[in-house]
């Protein structure tokens, strides 16, 4: 694992960092302590809407840098080569980034892109920047991937495309594109080296959330319950938490399992890549443990199943009940024996369900698409 960059490289801006602690904390003392610390006016303008004026020395020190950075570029235009040219774009670029000036951060990114003779390493690296200020203000990022995905595989070093696969994964994450994320994620765990863009421990909480949702038990247990990277990051607090659903879940503890998805709920909510998607995850969670216990029973005494997830019949009755119905769980309940059956999912009914919903999601398009036109 790498260490933090450089705080003056171009690539440690925007701080991450701080927008993980303002999805958590709001306007809050520490909030507005990092702002300043960062002399982001930009930020003090979106953020401290009871922060009063944006204070005039940081405004004063801002424009101060601005200018100083302007000139740097002019005389580099001027005077200088290449290289100096684009080390002052990238400092242009780094400076609004920092200040949280989104709009002005991605016009200049484009005219670093827009230069003659740039190195496909230069390229990345001013579309790894443009990924990031976007990402830092939530606006999806997926087509300037895109982009340096094809730059990276035409002339990329491995640590780019490394880092790429981190920043592809978290963009997956909030599209809602799970197995890929997990997939990504994983493969990057020996090899992480992306600090300018989320923590080793928040990037291992990632992982092993995703992953216990999508791996198999087997891989589950080699590549992240046994991995000395993960369980050397994540042994308080949050990420704690999440290995004890993973190995809860691998183990077949189920009742611990399932407190333990119960309190990760906080977690989830505290992750500004997570928080949006945190009914579907603790749902799958869900899901994936009932399914994983009824694969090793043809039928089971409800009451016994009750037991094992440590919660009462009735309740299980009724989650068990809605899984099934929604095609979650391939079983049914026979209510007068209190058994819970497995059944073999048949193929052709698989099919007309998929076709039944496809043709349920077209049909809703199209009634949408008539009501727009009717207006």
């Amino acid at each position: 694992m790498a260490t933090k960059k450089d705080k003056e490289d171009p690539k440690s801006y925007p701080d991450m960092a701080l927008a993980e602690l303002y999805h958590q904390a709001g306007g809050s003392e520490e909030v507005k302590a990092k702002v300043v610390e960062l002399q982001a006016t930009k930020l003090w303008v979106l953020w401290g809407g009871d922060w009063g004026k944006v204070p005039a020395d940081m405004v004063k020190a801002v424009e101060e840098e601005e200018k100083t950075l302007k000139a740097a570029l002019e005389t580099a235009r001027e005077e200088e080569g290449e290289t100096d040219i684009l080390d002052a774009y990238f400092a242009l670029a780094s400076f609004y980034s920092k200040i949280g000036d989104k709009d002005t951060a991605v016009t200049t990114f484009d005219e670093i892109l827009k230069l003659g003779k740039l190195s496909s390493q230069k390229k990345l690296e001013a579309l790894m920047g443009k990924v990031r200020i976007m990402s830092f203000f939530n606006v999806s990022p997926t087509k300037v991937l895109e982009e340096a995905h094809t730059v990276a595989e035409a002339g990329g070093d491995w640590d780019k495309r490394n880092r790429l696969k981190v920043y592809k994964g978290i963009d997956c994450i909030v599209g809602r594109d799970f197995e890929t994320a997990a997939k990504l994620l994983a493969s990057c765990v020996k090899t992480f080296s992306c600090e300018e863009y989320i923590s080793f421990d928040g990037f291992c909480l990632l992982t092993v959330i995703l992953n216990t949702l999508n791996m198999t038990r087997v891989d589950l247990k080699k590549d992240i319950i046994d991995g000395p990277e993960i369980r050397g990051a994540l042994r308080e607090g949050g990420g704690k938490l999440a290995r004890e659903v993973c190995e809860a879940l691998h183990s077949c503890e189920y009742a611990t399992y399932f407190k333990a998805v119960v309190a990760l709920e906080p977690v989830l909510e505290s992750s500004r890549y997570l928080s949006q998607h945190k009914s579907f995850i603790v749902r799958e969670m869900v899901v994936k443990g009932y399914q994983q216990f009824l694969q090793s029973y043809k039928s089971v005494k409800l009451s016994s199943m009750a037991q094992a997830f440590g919660v009462t019949e009735s309740f299980l009755d009724a989650h068990l009940c809605r899984f099934i119905n929604a095609g979650r769980l391939m079983a049914k309940i026979d209510s007068v024996e209190g058994q819970v059956e497995t059944t073999v999912a048949d193929k052709k009914n698989q099919q007309y369900r998929a076709i039944i919903e496809d043709g349920d999601k077209v049909l809703n398009r199209v009634q949408r698409l008539s009501r727009v036109v009717d207006v």
